[in-house]
């Protein structure tokens, strides 16, 4: 997912070309192809950018709070993973 969201930090890409990088950069190769294929038809149901930042409550013409969900949300999956480490939750079934 931070892939993904790391990806959308550049304001010309679009959801759907983000998410294929980035899955077929991490995910893809663990899958079977049964997997990535369903994975590759998922794709085509991603909205363009515009419609993409609404759904997140973001107004489109103001790319830099994209900038700071993401920035926010990279902090969150820090701290949890610190959290997660600690307690031995990283190793969980």
């Amino acid at each position: 997912m931070q892939l993904f969201l790391d990806k959308l930090n550049d304001p010309n890409l679009e959801p759907k070309p983000a998410a294929k990088d980035a899955y077929h950069t991490s995910l893809s190769h663990f899958h079977p192809w049964s997997v990535r294929t369903a994975v590759s038809v998922a794709f085509y149901t991603l909205p363009y950018r515009k419609n993409f930042l609404k759904h997140l409550g973001m107004d489109p013409a103001q790319p830099d709070l994209f900038v700071d969900f993401v920035t926010t949300t990279t902090r969150i999956r820090d701290i949890l993973n610190v959290y997660y480490d600690a307690n031995n939750w990283q190793t969980l079934p």
